[in-house]
C-alpha cells in the first residue's frame, strides 16, 4: 500500500511540474544544478548571481558548471519551485527542499533551506548570508545541518540519482550527515594580465553516518537489489563507513587567472587561458563516539592537511582547433587514521550520461574504486579540431560536427594508474539551442580493459 502511495506522489509531483509551466521539457527532466569544484575560490551561487550565465573560458577561471535552464531573478524574493528540489534516495526515500533567496540590499543576501525526507521523517535547516564588503572582499556564512555525498561527483546529482534508483534499483550516491558551522572570506583583485582571488574558510562540523531507511523502486527487477549505503562494502547493510566524529575545518586556497590572450596578427584568432591554484584543506578531529565498539587497538582520528595543486588551460589554435588540458596533484600529510569522508574521491561516472566539466570527469571510473588518504596525480587533456578534420570526411562534413580526442590518466600511491582514451563526435544539433556529444571510451586499469559509450548534452 505504501509503495502505492508513494508511486502516486511521483505521478502528482509531475502534474504539479507541468501545473507550474516549466518552459521545456529539459527542464522538467534534469532541473537547474549548480556544481562546483571543492577547491574553487569563487562565492557560492545564489538566486540573484550574475556570474552564473556560461562564457568561453569560464571553465578555465574555475567556474561552476551550471545547468543551462539559470535564469537571473528579477525580484528580492524568489523560492525555487518544488518540482526542481524534489528528489529520491535511498537514505530519505523521496526527499524535498524549500529553498528562498532574499535580497536585503546590494551587500546582504539571505537563504533559508529546509530539507525534508518523508521515509525518514526528519527535518534539516540550513542558512545562509552573503556579504559584499566590497569589490573585493566578501563573506559567505552559513550553518545547519544537511545530507552531503561522500563523492560529491557531478555524475550524480539529485536527480540523476533519483533516475537511477527508481527506474534501474542502482542507488549510486551514497550519503552522510553533517551538522555544521562555517564562515568564509573572499578575496579578489583583477591585475594587468588576470586575476588573484583567495578563500579563507574556517569551520566546525560533526558528521554522522547513515543507513538506507527505503527500498521503493517503480520497476522491480527480481535478479537485482539496491546496495547499502557503504562506499566501500555495497552487500554490507549493518556496517557504517566511519564513526560519528567532531572536528575543526580550516581550508585556503590561492588562484591566479589569466583570460583570453588573442593574437590577431593571422586571419584567424589565437587566444589562451589558464588558472593555476593552490590550497590546504585541513582537519582536527578532537571527538569520536563509540570508539570502544573498533577494538582495543583502535586510536582516535587523526588531523590531517591535503596539500593541493591545480592547472588548467584552454587553447584556441588556427586551423587545429581548441586544445584543454587539466592537471591535479595532490598529497596528504596526516597523523593517523582519517575518516572516510574525508578521503580524496575522484570524480568518477557509472552511467551513460556525462555530467559536468568534461575535463575534470572520469567516464567509466567506478566513483570510489580510487578514493585515496595518500598522494595521488591526475591529468585530463583534450582536442577538439573543431570542424578542421571532419571537414574532409564525406558525408560527415555536411552536419558540421566536431571531432574530439580525449586521453585522462588516474595515479595513486601504491596502486596501478588507472586511463581512459576517448574518441567522440560533438555538436550534434538536436536544435537551434541544444545539442549531443557521443563518445566511445576504452580504459584500463590492472590489467582490465573497460569499454563504452557515454553521452553529454548541451543547450
Amino acid at each position: 500500500m505504501y509503495k502505492h502511495i508513494k508511486a502516486a506522489l511521483v505521478f502528482v509531483c509531475f502534474l504539479s511540474t507541468l501545473a507550474l509551466k516549466a518552459q521545456k521539457i529539459p527542464e522538467i527532466i534534469s532541473p537547474d544544478y549548480h556544481w562546483k569544484s571543492e577547491y574553487s575560490t569563487l562565492l557560492p551561487a545564489h538566486a540573484f548571481d550574475s556570474t552564473q550565465t556560461n562564457t568561453s573560458d569560464l571553465w578555465v577561471i574555475g567556474g561552476a558548471w551550471t545547468k543551462p535552464h539559470f535564469k537571473l531573478a528579477q525580484n528580492d524574493l524568489v523560492t525555487t519551485p518544488l518540482w526542481q528540489t524534489t528528489n529520491f534516495n535511498t537514505v530519505q526515500g523521496f526527499e524535498t527542499s524549500l529553498i528562498t533567496d532574499y535580497k536585503i540590499n546590494s551587500q546582504w543576501i539571505l537563504r533559508g533551506k529546509i530539507n525534508y525526507g518523508f521515509k525518514e521523517g526528519v527535518l534539516r535547516p540550513q542558512m545562509s548570508f552573503w556579504y559584499r564588503a566590497s569589490t573585493s572582499h566578501s563573506l559567505f556564512f552559513n550553518f545547519g545541518q544537511e545530507i552531503k555525498q561522500f563523492n560529491n561527483s557531478p555524475a550524480i546529482v539529485p536527480r540523476a540519482n533519483t533516475y537511477a534508483s527508481l527506474l534501474y534499483e542502482n542507488n549510486v550516491a551514497k550519503f552522510y550527515q553533517s551538522d555544521f558551522l562555517k564562515g568564509s572570506h573572499f578575496f579578489k583583485k583583477n591585475t594587468k594580465n588576470g586575476q588573484i582571488q583567495i578563500k579563507n574558510t574556517l569551520g566546525l562540523e560533526r558528521n554522522s553516518p547513515l543507513k538506507n531507511r527505503s527500498d521503493f523502486v517503480l520497476f522491480d527487477n527480481s535478479k537485482k537489489n539496491y546496495t547499502s549505503n557503504h562506499p566501500l562494502f555495497p552487500k554490507n547493510k549493518e556496517q557504517t563507513s566511519f564513526l560519528t566524529y567532531s572536528q575543526f575545518t580550516h581550508d585556503v586556497y590561492f588562484q591566479y587567472a589569466k583570460r583570453s590572450k588573442e593574437n590577431k596578427s593571422t586571419t584567424q584568432k589565437y587566444s589562451s587561458s589558464h588558472s593555476s591554484l593552490l590550497g590546504l584543506k585541513t582537519r582536527l578531529p578532537f571527538s569520536v563516539q563509540n570508539l570502544q565498539n573498533r577494538g582495543e587497538n583502535t586510536q582516535n582520528y587523526g588531523r590531517s592537511t591535503l596539500a593541493i595543486a591545480q592547472h588548467r588551460q584552454q587553447l584556441q589554435i588556427p586551423n587545429l582547433g581548441q586544445f584543454r588540458s587539466f592537471v591535479m596533484l595532490g598529497t596528504f600529510l596526516k597523523t593517523k587514521e582519517i575518516p572516510f569522508v574525508d578521503f580524496k574521491h575522484f570524480n568518477g561516472n557509472e552511467t551513460l550520461v556525462v555530467r559536468g566539466p568534461y575535463l575534470e570527469v572520469f567516464h567509466l571510473l567506478p566513483y570510489y574504486m580510487l578514493s585515496t588518504d595518500s598522494s595521488f596525480a591526475t591529468l585530463h587533456l583534450e582536442h577538439n579540431f573543431q570542424g578542421q578534420l571532419i571537414k574532409y570526411i564525406p558525408i560527415l562534413s555536411e552536419f558540421n560536427w566536431e571531432l574530439v580526442v580525449s586521453y585522462k590518466r588516474l595515479a595513486v600511491s601504491s596502486k596501478s594508474p588507472y586511463q581512459e582514451l576517448g574518441v567522440g563526435l560533438g555538436k550534434i544539433r538536436l536544435d537551434k539551442k541544444s545539442s549531443l556529444r557521443i563518445d566511445y571510451v576504452q580504459s584500463y586499469y590492472d590489467k582490465t580493459y573497460s569499454k563504452g559509450f557515454v553521452f553529454g548534452f548541451f543547450y
